[in-house]
């Protein structure tokens, strides 16, 4: 089943933690250097998604693979996948191509059909010069507030038994946009129950992260917009339909009862569906 356009908008916030560090400013908390806003790239965001559908659901059909991981090169990938869509070895592939260059749309059709994260996120695969542009997208997100920085001596990761000083985000309460593109999904297969397998990762995509003890990061509001395929209402309004406010007399947020959310959709056409997941 078809998807149609869909914007994501999702708020969580963190404690004592830092969710996405920057390696230019020696893997401090990421932060716009004017405003002083929290930052949390598209790529982070894609990774911890990756991660837990892989964990809730790698035992489905279709969901159990990444094309990014290290079980094998892409190029390795690539040639498999080749062999299974053609039955072609890599050398009669590339000779076949000269002829039907149809034939890199198949492997790719395949691959995506293989792998999610190409499915969801699109890939490059360099031995059939060819590229998918997934219809995922995330893009950066940023704190409703500044952020306040502190030294916090904590466990290092990988090595629990060594205790290191880190810069951590006091505390942060984040907006990210995530939209799902009919046309692309079109392309790479990406269907209903994709998307519903998505929503359900943007909900638990902190848990391991909470169980191992990495960072403390809570999803608090995460709402849905899905249009019909005319695309009537662009992405900017939707996004102000959701909004996140200090409480009177707050002045420095300390934790998420500091705000309160609210998602007003009176102005939207009856083509928006509207739906709040948390």
């Amino acid at each position: 089943m078809s998807v149609n356009p869909t914007l994501i908008r999702i708020f969580f916030d963190v404690v004592d933690s830092n969710i996405n560090e920057d390696p230019n400013k020696k893997n401090m908390p990421r932060m716009d250097p004017e405003t002083k806003h929290g930052l949390v790239t598209g790529e982070c965001i894609k990774r911890h998604l990756r991660q837990t559908i892989l964990e809730r659901h790698g035992g489905k059909p279709g969901y159990g693979r990444l094309y990014i991981d290290n079980s094998a090169s892409l190029q390795a990938k690539d040639e498999q996948a080749v062999r299974e869509a053609t039955g072609m070895s890599k050398s009669e592939f590339s000779e076949a191509c000269k002829k039907d260059n149809s034939l890199r749309t198949l492997v790719s059709k395949h691959i995506a059909k293989t792998y999610f994260d190409v499915r969801f996120f699109g890939g490059v695969h360099a031995r059939l010069l060819a590229r998918q542009n997934g219809p995922v997208q995330v893009d950066v997100g940023c704190t409703v507030d500044p952020i306040h920085l502190v030294d916090r001596v904590k466990p290092k990761y990988k090595h629990p038994e060594i205790l290191e000083k880190a810069s951590v985000t006091k505390y942060g309460l984040y907006a990210v946009s995530c939209s799902v593109d009919n046309i692309a999904a079109t392309k790479t297969g990406f269907a209903q129950e994709d998307l519903d397998v998505l929503l359900d990762a943007i909900l638990h995509m902190f848990d391991s992260e909470k169980t191992q003890r990495r960072v403390k990061a809570t999803v608090r509001k995460v709402v849905a917009f899905e249009q019909d395929a005319s695309f009537d209402v662009p992405e900017w309004k939707l996004e102000g339909c959701v909004k996140a406010t200090l409480n009177a007399g707050v002045e420095a947020p300390e934790k998420f009862e500091d705000y309160t959310i609210t998602v007003d959709t009176a102005a939207l056409p009856e083509t928006v569906k509207v739906t709040t997941l948390a």
